[in-house]
């Protein structure tokens, strides 16, 4: 069983991903599909933990985004800001706009 959530909504070529519970070891991320998506967005606010397994997959995930695909992080916490800060692998090695 996942403890975490994905709820993604498109429109025009955008992907809002909303990512409710935790980021862990059981995170799952085959729900979110991008083909076909221009731009994507991940909402953070209902994150409520992310531990060291779950930032590995995470960032396996995150490296897989075909990288002309522009993101932005939204409704970050301080523990998704503490993350991006301490491990830059979060960010998978690209820009991304933190909004």
């Amino acid at each position: 069983m996942t403890s975490l959530s994905v709820d993604q909504v498109n429109s025009a070529g955008t992907a809002r991903i909303r990512l409710i519970g935790q980021i862990d070891e059981a995170a799952d991320y085959s729900p979110i599909k991008t083909a076909g998506i221009k731009q994507l967005i991940f909402d953070f606010e209902k994150i409520k933990l992310i531990n060291s397994t779950g930032l590995q997959g995470w960032i396996k995930f995150f490296s897989s985004i075909d990288k002309t695909i522009p993101i932005t992080f939204t409704s970050c916490s301080i523990r998704v800001i503490t993350q991006i800060n301490m491990f830059p692998g979060f960010l998978g090695g690209r820009s991304v706009a933190i909004d």
